[in-house]
């Protein structure tokens, strides 16, 4: 598993999760103690965070699984290709840390047809190669996300970062290519109240949708204190009533949405 933040990782374990979980940002220093406490697997860019591991580790007297993260192109967080292989030697001196895996992200994986992922692919590549010239041994590569794993076979390496994917949703719009994802969770309500409103009337907070035409509008009772987006109205937000799509209209407001039923 992969998660962005010490505390997730932490959840996770009070959950009763044993498996690995990969921190996907380098922790403060301050927070390493905690990530050797959890048995999380830290990402490293940077020496001082390469130095806060090995002494939590070293404290702890146990050895701790590190990846360490390159930026190839999305100019985020990573180590700069160049300084890698110094810093995977770092790593590789210091008794209490193991450098298990090296990793990448790459920025416009959903864009198929955008050729800066094989870009960054071949920057990690010649990181990798380098790598095995200075005798550092990796035993996981990895740079896909759900978009480069469905998209990019030579993206794959040794293991993948599913995220979107894994809830059934393709990180591509509109695109298929024969791969069967199946939605892993739904969002349910009622129609609570219907009305009849006239051509050129607004609704909700703003008025910021007016009805086209004579219509009939739905109420239902959810909103953004539920976790919808204020801007599914304005964004092309649709539901299913009796399983026919209808557009959601105006501000989503605390606890209720409106939907334009004259489809």
């Amino acid at each position: 598993m992969a998660v962005a933040l010490v505390e997730e990782g932490r959840e996770l374990r009070n959950a009763g999760i044993e498996v690995p979980i990969l921190l996907l940002s380098e922790p403060r220093p301050s927070e390493m103690v905690e990530v050797v406490e959890c048995g999380l697997v830290p990402t490293v860019y940077s020496g001082e965070g390469i130095s806060a591991a090995a002494a939590a580790a070293s404290s702890a007297n146990t050895k701790l699984n590190v990846h360490l993260k390159i930026d190839s192109g999305m100019r985020r967080v990573g180590a700069e290709p160049e300084f890698a292989v110094s810093l995977a030697q770092s790593v590789i001196q210091r008794e209490d840390l193991i450098l298990q895996g090296v990793w990448t992200h790459c920025a416009v994986a959903d864009d198929i047809d955008n050729p800066f992922s094989n870009h960054q692919l071949s920057i990690f590549n010649h990181v990798i190669e380098d790598l095995n010239q200075n005798d550092v041994q990796i035993k996981i590569c990895h740079a896909a996300n759900s978009a480069l794993a469905l998209n990019f076979p030579n993206g794959l390496y040794d293991m993948v970062r599913c995220g979107i994917a894994t809830y059934g949703i393709s990180p591509v719009q509109g695109w298929s290519k024969n791969i069967s994802l199946r939605p892993a969770m739904s969002l349910r309500s009622e129609v609570s109240f219907t009305k009849i409103i006239n051509a050129g009337e607004g609704v909700s907070y703003g008025l910021a949708w007016s009805a086209p035409k004579d219509t009939r509008i739905a109420t239902v009772p959810m909103g953004y204190a539920d976790g919808l987006r204020r801007n599914f109205g304005r964004r092309g937000g649709m539901v299913l009533i009796r399983g026919k799509k209808f557009p959601i209209v105006g501000n989503i407001t605390m606890d209720q949405f409106l939907v334009d039923c004259r489809y």
